[in-house]
């Protein structure tokens, strides 16, 4: 039975195999057996070179131990170098020196003017501008980089320079992470203390499989906004919807953004009791004449409407000190957002509440859409907010019925109290076909598996 194995030119945990009968024995047959086939995967390998297939059972030595990532238990540093038994090619002539197949991560503008300056091709290594100079050294495994992204000049293949006058100096970090190290460095201290009664080793491969899924993102590369004056964004797909959180801001237009001031998903009941205390803070701001509700019953505002003669804000204690600004505490999930319209400089306050079906309300141009957008800039049916009731969550589609709006639909990585305070945003994955938008322009990222040169000599700085 094949076991897990550093294979002669990458290591294959993407296609994890059975290790129910795996031994020290089997390594002639492992070097037999084919290889499960790479070319499905959309994630940086882990490039770590021998000379022949080793499984975990050849570690089961005391002496191996220090070879591993297993500084929790024994305190040793990581060093894979000792496992590459390649010899170096004398050569240093990179068209005559070993060629072995990555994944990689290709970065491209989509503008026409800067598609050919704006092409990079990342690496756990280093960023390379031209495809046919890629090249790694094979003695030197990388589990985390991070890649500048800016204006800055290069000063190593870790400096992603763009020609960009919005993009400022250290615009954004790619953060590159070897998503497989912390759970094979578990697998490889298993076998070495358990050795084959290890229950690790008598998993199946779908089992492996499920325990990676759950682990977390199945991506390795992140980007992550540097605190830039314009900001970074990503694109909503009008296919996959994302959540919506707390101090969320979205830009639908150069002149149209939408703040998601307070986003709750309390469990409670479904439907808007009148209850003394959310009846008094819709009085409140329904008589202030500034916040629209949306999604509540029509029959219920009447009634409203017709109490706000008696009704006196300063009387009830929840309405005293009450302000927009305010965290608000309705019993039932509600969405409190602002629509800023900067051309007209027209801020509009909106209140949504989940308690009429359908739960999706429209966002456009359209006189029938349920947040009316003025700027000729913006689609007719720009984009959906959706409350899925199955999972608690608010949701934001682009566009309608999967067809995308013109201009798109953009979510800032940083907060909105990250962008006023110029700080750092959050890590976020790189999937396969991601669109971010640094300063004017917009980049598309994609896996794909390119020819790379194995080096013989050290890295050389500045971008190849």
């Amino acid at each position: 039975m094949q076991a897990i194995a550093f294979e002669s030119k990458q290591l294959s945990y993407p296609n994890i195999p059975d290790y129910a009968h795996s031994n020290s024995e089997s390594s002639d047959e492992s070097q037999k057996t084919d290889q499960p086939s790479l070319t499905q995967t959309q994630l940086p390998q882990l490039d770590l070179m021998v000379s022949e297939v080793q499984t975990f059972s050849d570690y089961h030595r005391e002496d191996h131990i220090k070879d591993f990532d297993v500084e929790s238990l024994r305190g040793f540093k990581y060093e894979p170098e000792r496992n590459n038994l390649l010899r170096r090619a004398s050569s240093t002539n990179l068209d005559s020196q070993p060629v072995t197949s990555s994944q990689i991560l290709h970065m491209q503008a989509l503008e026409r003017f800067y598609c050919h300056i704006h092409s990079f091709y990342l690496l756990p290594n280093g960023v390379f501008e031209n495809q046919s100079k890629l090249s790694r050294d094979p003695n030197h495994y990388v589990p985390e980089n991070k890649f500048n992204v800016g204006t800055q000049p290069a000063k190593d293949r870790t400096f992603i320079k763009l020609y960009d006058k919005t993009v400022s100096d250290h615009h954004a970090n790619i953060i590159y992470k070897d998503r497989y190290r912390p759970y094979f460095t578990l697998m490889l201290c298993q076998q070495t203390l358990f050795g084959k009664a290890s229950l690790f080793c008598r998993f199946p491969a779908e089992v492996h499989r499920l325990i990676l899924k759950f682990i977390g993102e199945d991506v390795s590369f992140f980007i992550q906004d540097n605190g830039s004056r314009v900001g970074t964004f990503e694109r909503i797909s009008p296919s996959k919807p994302i959540t919506l959180c707390s101090n969320q801001e979205m830009q639908l237009s150069m002149d149209t953004t939408i703040k998601i001031l307070q986003a709750e998903t309390k469990r409670g009941d479904m439907s808007l009791k009148p209850n003394r205390k959310d009846s008094n803070m819709l009085k409140k701001f329904l008589k202030d004449g500034d916040v629209k509700f949306i999604g509540l019953d029509d029959k219920y505002l009447e009634v409203l409407a017709c109490e706000l003669i008696s009704f006196r804000k300063n009387s009830h204690y929840e309405t005293r000190r009450l302000d927009w600004s305010h965290e608000l505490g309705f019993s039932i999930p509600f969405l409190k957002l602002e629509v800023h319209e900067h051309k007209d400089n027209i801020i509009s306050k909106y209140l949504l509440f989940p308690v009429e079906a359908p739960f999706s309300y429209s966002i456009g141009r359209n006189d029938c859409s349920d947040i009316f957008l003025s700027s000729p800039t913006c689609s007719r049916r720009h984009c959906r907010i959706i409350y899925s009731k199955e999972r608690r969550t608010w949701q934001m589609l682009d566009g309608a019925d999967g067809t995308p709006s013109l201009g798109g639909t953009w979510r800032s990585l940083q907060t909105i109290q990250e962008k006023h305070e110029k700080r750092p945003s959050k890590e976020f994955p790189i999937y396969d076909g991601s669109k971010f938008k640094l300063g004017e322009n917009v980049y598309e990222f994609s896996y794909t598996r390119k020819k790379v040169k194995l080096e013989s000599h050290a890295a050389e700085t500045g971008h190849r």
